[in-house]
């Protein structure tokens, strides 16, 4: 039976001034119009696709394609050669590596080639495709924008939508970064830059003269990694996801053993990994540090003797959390655990940066540090870690990574180790105050010129009697005058 007009009544509008029109809709085709995988209009002639089959023939003949540029190693499909050959279709076939590891690039010949082909506009409409149009097309098409003046963030994002993979951007950026000949032998394909419109008798506008740059911004800064883990160099880095590593051979960091509720020095990766390049690859080896706000020191004896007399360079406390939400802590006896569910004095801990790295100091003025024998190191069973030691050595002595995407944010507000300091000294002074001083009406009264002052006497060395000296300055306290 031949196909029929098929007629869909619309709906009658409410209202009395409504007409009944009913809308005719076309015949459908027998054979229907499929676009190959991945089509997509790259400029107006210019196409882009997987390889296409059968069932994309009639799609192509619809667009009425002149030219195809095929891109792979391999050979073309027999139909597809009887559908180009049938319907004089012009084909350039470019054997093309694909760029994947280990360092596989597409020749810049190539790529010249296939773009002086593909820019004619006497082969338009055009069409090129690869195998399945994701990596050897989008690399050409990544070059044909760069030609537009487009960016490399819109082409990389360009890229990414249609390869589905992060894996291929860094090829892309290879091919597109390292040609730098590449301009030279597409000097002809340059776009023309558009100026406005000027006419004789405008009047010229005034430019607003520049501010001059802050000397913060000129001073160059070293590139530094936007993913993946880098080191701690300041206290403002001991901010959110950080790793412990112990610098052994094999690395090994600090890890929570889920079964027993331990910390362990376990191996993480490859028996040949070195320090400035291993990450960590599971959830239990990263702990969450923050620091604690407006609660003291922990450890007097380091407020009271300062970087230079004491055992390190700032006294603000910090808590470890484990990644099932439990706190780092210390007993007693030395053995740490990862059970507690509240912070307290034995989960604060105090950092102490050092040029060949970390320590943590507990309550008890102890350092967390590996049980380490050089003979066993070879080994790749974990060592045991305790908090029994009250000088920082070797087995002392962590690598703390943390993020590199957040640390531009922690610089960006301004947190630094030296502020860090002249804080907690105030809140040194104004925790001995609610101890000793007597309170009116509620509230504390303090000397002014803290910072100044109190930075001053902690480099004499007589920090303890500049707080008495203030103390007996409001009259109120007893115990000093």
């Amino acid at each position: 039976m031949p196909p029929t007009d098929i007629r869909i009544e619309a709906a009658r509008p409410t209202h009395s001034l409504a007409t009944h029109r009913p809308i005719r809709l076309p015949v459908a085709t027998e054979q229907p119009l499929v676009p190959p995988l991945n089509f997509a209009l790259v400029v107006p002639g210019i196409y882009r696709s997987g390889h296409p089959n059968s069932r994309n023939h009639a799609f192509l003949l619809k667009l009425g394609i002149r030219t195809v540029i095929y891109m792979n190693e391999d050979d073309p499909q027999p139909e597809h050669v009887r559908f180009v050959k049938d319907n004089a279709i012009g084909f350039h076939h470019f054997r093309t590596k694909a760029n994947k590891e280990p360092y596989t690039e597409i020749n810049p010949q190539d790529i010249v080639s296939i773009l002086k082909v593909a820019t004619d506009t006497r082969h338009y409409p055009v069409l090129i495709h690869c195998n399945k149009g994701k990596k050897r097309v989008g690399c050409l098409v990544g070059c044909l924008r760069k030609l537009q003046g487009w960016s490399l963030a819109a082409i990389f994002d360009e890229y990414q939508r249609f390869s589905g993979s992060k894996l291929g951007i860094a090829d892309q950026q290879r091919n597109l970064e390292t040609q730098a000949h590449f301009h030279d032998a597409m000097a002809d394909y340059q776009s023309v830059r558009s100026n406005r419109l000027t006419f004789k008798g405008d009047k010229k506008h005034k430019k607003k003269p520049k501010k001059e740059k802050s000397a913060k911004r000129d001073r160059p800064e070293a590139e530094e990694p936007i993913t993946g883990w880098t080191a701690v160099q300041e206290m403002g880095d001991l901010e959110g996801p950080v790793c412990l590593f112990f610098p052994s051979d094999p690395v090994r960091c600090l890890a929570l053993n889920e079964d027993t509720r331990a910390i362990e020095c376990v191996q993480v990766g490859e028996a040949g990994a070195t320090l400035p390049t291993v990450e960590p690859v599971a959830v239990n080896q990263v702990f969450v540090i923050h620091a604690v706000r407006n609660t003291g020191s922990t450890s007097r004896s380091m407020l009271a003797t300062g970087p230079e007399q004491g055992a390190g360079g700032s006294a603000s406390t910090y808590t470890l959390r484990t990644c099932d939400g439990r706190y780092l802590s210390v007993r007693p006896d030395g053995i740490l655990t990862a059970d507690a569910l509240a912070v307290g004095p034995p989960e604060m801990w105090v950092p102490v940066l050092r040029p060949e790295g970390l320590g943590l100091q507990s309550v008890h003025d102890t350092f967390i540090g590996v049980d380490y024998e050089p003979q066993q190191e070879s080994i790749a069973a974990p060592m045991a870690v305790a908090c029994r030691e009250d000088t920082m050595g070797f087995c002392q002595t962590l690598s703390a990574k943390c993020q590199a995407r957040t640390k531009p944010q922690r610089r960006a507000v301004g947190q630094s180790g030296d502020d860090a300091t002249v804080d907690d000294l105030g809140e040194y002074e104004l925790d001995q105050m609610k101890t000793f001083q007597s309170r009116t009406n509620g509230s504390l009264h303090r000397v002014a010129d803290a910072s100044r002052v109190l930075k001053r006497a902690r480099k004499e060395g007589r920090v303890a009697e500049a707080l008495l000296d203030r103390r007996e300055k409001l009259k109120s306290d007893k115990f000093c005058k």
